[in-house]
């Protein structure tokens, strides 16, 4: 049990810090608290085979402590949804080189912790939603479980939601996609490399948990779409495909309408 048993600590309730600093781990509280369901289990599973890590380590625990050398299962969704207990009880998920681990508490949620590549792909919500999901929710239940508005202020969301661009950080990447936009209407890039750049500070900005609200969020999901709809090698276009022109006009208009936002 050595090494696995030290990555909890706090009755079982949280992670050993030590082995969080350690490799500069993401930790996120989650709702779900079942791999029953198999969605849970089937993201995890997959965030594991982007590690390229095929085996984990599931034990349960009580109070605070392992009940049990830690079983080694295959990090398929079945496997895992077979391996961990029911709702309403303690246990630990490591993968077997340690880098990452799900730990499920009976009050109603789980620990998530790994690195960022780990921790995207085994949420279904960008981190910095999920952990400000999970801070409506405990205050909604802090008087019956004070234990999880205690827990939601450790782990607070990095960003609050922007509803317009005048709320943007500018050291956040969503500040990177204005800028880019600005930099191709007025003719400083091409069409090719605002795309690209574009997409890549998007996945940044999901990434690291960047949040944006109402109207602001559908405006920046329509220039997203607007690039997919776009063939950007004209050698490759077809009849009554977006032409450049029309690619420019559209996020002009898309530009036009978020300075526009209060």
């Amino acid at each position: 049990m050595g090494i696995v048993a030290q990555i909890i600590e706090r009755e079982g309730r949280r992670f050993n810090r030590e082995w969080t600093d350690s490799g500069s781990k993401i930790v996120v509280p989650i709702l779900e608290t079942s791999m029953k369901d198999g969605e849970l289990a089937a993201r995890v599973s997959s965030a594991a085979t982007r590690l390229g890590v095929n085996y984990g380590l599931v034990a349960k625990i009580n109070q605070g402590h392992l009940t049990q050398t830690p079983i080694r299962v295959q990090m398929l969704a079945s496997e895992l949804a077979a391996a961990l207990p029911n709702r309403n009880t303690n246990a630990l998920l490591v993968l077997e080189d340690l880098s990452a681990a799900l730990l499920i508490t009976n009050e109603g949620y789980s620990l998530l912790a790994g690195n960022l590549k780990f921790v995207r792909a085994s949420l279904n919500i960008g981190i910095d939603e999920a952990k400000a999901r999970f801070l409506r929710h405990a205050r909604r239940v802090a008087e019956s479980h004070p234990e999880m508005i205690v827990l939601a202020h450790e782990y607070m969301p990095r960003w609050r939601a922007w509803r317009s661009p005048s709320e943007v950080q500018s050291e956040s990447y969503t500040s990177r996609q204005l800028s880019l936009m600005e930099l191709f209407i007025k003719g400083h890039i091409e069409a090719a490399r605002f795309s690209r750049e574009w997409l890549a500070a998007r996945r940044m900005a999901l990434d690291t948990g960047e949040r944006l609200r109402d109207g602001f969020d559908n405006l920046m999901n329509e220039v997203f779409y607007t690039i997919d709809d776009y063939v950007i090698d004209p050698k490759l276009r077809d009849e009554g495909d977006m032409s450049e022109g029309e690619f420019k006009f559209r996020i002009a208009r898309i530009l036009d309408q978020l300075k526009l936002l209060a």
